[in-house]
């Protein structure tokens, strides 16, 4: 496992707690589920990362009518489950690749094993850029979009507008995304934004690099597109001011994708 980073630890607790209070509201016991596992990946990752098969049974056995509830709703309660992807995207960004690798297969394994539609609503809940990316780079068909987060920035054009609506938020890693394209927010906004939360807009560009590289990649074989053509076309969209580190991110190369 790697160095445990203390990067603005303030914003992944609050984070969790916004998903911990939606749980409690519901359920008190998946809130204990969702707590105890979150006690343990911060005791040990690794063993965590083993038992989330298990602790995500326990958190959909809590209905005693699980099979009828499931069938009828399509999939389980993602509410209820998705915190505990959210979870495992607290440590995330702090194993090592290995460790990393086994975690997204884990989640992986889960979210396959959903109907689509249904993974989606999972991972537009997860925080983390890292293991959202890493999801949507090894998975396209679970990629949820950000419109939300577009009509979030399209009413608020000032950054105290924004922090005080912030309830409206229910994943840093989406809202992030929607923020960085000046077609959606504003010039104060991003300022404040990036220097607020600078390790998140930085995850958020790792993210952004390994999707952009892999998307190019994809439009090279499929379409013929030229690497840099895909590059200019993608970053057209986005902050001039991140350009060079979005392009410097892609030569780090720090993303996982899965072959599945």
């Amino acid at each position: 496992m790697g160095k445990i980073i203390n990067f603005e630890e303030a914003l992944r607790r609050k984070s969790f707690d916004r998903a911990l209070s939606q749980m409690i509201d519901t359920s008190s016991r998946a809130y204990d589920v969702a707590n105890s596992y979150y006690q343990l990946m911060q005791k040990s990752p690794s063993i965590a990362i083993d038992k989330l098969d298990e602790f995500m049974e326990k958190v959909r056995d809590i209905n005693p009518e699980r099979c009828f509830v499931e069938a009828v709703a399509g999939g389980p309660n993602h509410d209820w489950t998705a915190p505990m992807l959210d979870i495992v995207g607290i440590m995330y960004p702090t194993l090592d690749r290995e460790l990393r690798t086994k975690s997204l297969i884990k989640c992986m394994s889960f979210l396959d094993g959903l109907r689509y539609d249904y993974s989606q609503n999972h991972v537009e809940l997860i925080n983390e850029p890292w293991l959202v990316a890493d999801i949507v780079i090894s998975r396209d068909l679970y990629w949820c979009g950000y419109q939300d987060y577009i009509a979030l920035l399209n009413k608020h054009k000032d950054w105290d507008g924004l922090r005080k609506d912030s309830t409206r938020i229910k994943s840093d890693f989406w809202l992030t995304y929607a923020l960085v394209k000046p077609e959606y927010s504003s010039l104060d906004i991003r300022y404040n934004y990036y220097k607020t939360y600078p390790e998140l807009v930085d995850r958020t560009l790792d993210g952004i690099a390994g999707i952009l590289a892999t998307r190019s990649e994809l439009f090279l074989e499929k379409k013929g597109t030229p690497i840099l053509e895909s590059y200019e076309k993608y970053l057209s969209k986005i902050d001039t001011i991140l350009h060079d580190r979005i392009l410097s991110k892609i030569e780090e190369n720090k993303w996982i994708k899965l072959s599945l």
